[in-house]
């Protein structure tokens, strides 16, 4: 995937000034990436996915912590926490 898909994928799913924060944050994880040496494709696709759950049912997050078999000790961490790893 893209950047454009995957902006675009997301845009669908977040408010304006969420989106507006998820471009800031995609723009300080690349040039974070690039002065650390770190991967800046997976820095970019992660900082842009990074809210995608953010507006999703807290049910819906758990399912998918325990389907993906995420770290159980997610769930014992607030909801609010939930959407960054499920994004």
């Amino acid at each position: 995937m893209n950047r454009e898909e995957a902006l675009n994928c997301v845009k669908e799913q977040l408010t304006e000034h969420r989106y507006t924060h998820t471009l800031g944050v995609m723009s300080a994880a690349i040039s974070l990436a690039e002065r650390f040496g770190a991967d800046v494709k997976k820095a970019e696709i992660a900082a842009i996915f990074h809210d995608y759950a953010k507006f999703r049912p807290k049910e819906e997050m758990k399912g998918i912590i325990q389907k993906e078999q995420m770290n159980p000790l997610l769930l014992e961490y607030s909801p609010e926490l939930w959407h960054a790893p499920v994004g």
